[in-house]
């Protein structure tokens, strides 16, 4: 499993010039599952700076 806040897209600001070929050979026979919403640990980090 590997996460990331980032879309594959934009993975190249991380790996540099070799983020194509890292996320071809991850993506090719994986099922690739988004989640949006709100972040659990923003959510807390922000309750928990108001407290």
């Amino acid at each position: 499993m590997v996460t990331s806040d980032r879309p594959l897209g934009r993975w190249d600001e991380v790996f540099g010039p070799s983020a194509p070929a890292l996320t071809d050979r991850l993506a090719h026979h994986a099922d690739v599952v988004r989640l949006d919403g709100d972040s659990y640990r923003t959510r807390r980090a922000t309750s928990a700076w108001a407290d």
